[in-house]
């Protein structure tokens, strides 16, 4: 039988590595594809969460990841973010979200992969916070209705006070 053995460098890159898992305090993590590639003003994602675990309140940050292409032609993107919960006609949360696409020097930000280039916004943060599920919508607050180039957005949420 052959036994793995790990030397003194490797074993530390593996428990560095475990530990920043560990500390990870993403909950909720999901995309949503825009049709076409074209972000309509009356086009809204949404986004639901239900939080696993014991009942409570809780504080959450969150952040915006957007994909967009090379047709992608402005310097910014801004969005509206609101939170609710379900049987609520008010949202518990209304922010307004701005990516940075491209630097003041114009040079695209973010991280490519193929024809896409990533980006997310700024860290926000809401709460306290106690229901069983939380229902978010997104939409642009651009002056163009049509956004071409724009491939998903994302919500991340990441468990704040722990």
């Amino acid at each position: 039988m052959a036994r793995l053995r790990m030397t003194r460098p490797s074993s530390c890159l593996l428990l560095i590595v475990l530990l920043l898992a560990a500390c990870d305090s993403t909950v909720f993590h999901s995309y949503n594809p825009v049709a076409g590639s074209r972000w309509t003003a009356t086009d809204t994602l949404c986004y639901s969460y239900a939080p696993s675990g014991a009942g409570g309140y809780r504080e959450y940050d969150f952040r915006i990841g957007v994909r967009t292409t090379a047709a992608y032609g402005f310097k910014d993107l801004v969005m509206r973010l609101d939170g609710f919960m379900p049987g609520d006609s008010l949202p518990f949360l209304t922010d307004t979200i701005v990516c940075g696409i491209y630097d003041d020097d114009g040079w695209r930000r973010g991280t490519t992969a193929g024809l896409l280039y990533q980006v997310e916004s700024g860290t926000g943060h809401f709460g306290p916070v106690k229901c069983d599920t939380l229902l978010f919508m997104l939409s642009h607050l651009m002056d163009n209705d049509t956004l071409c180039g724009v491939s998903d957005v994302g919500l991340k949420l990441m468990s704040a006070g722990d």
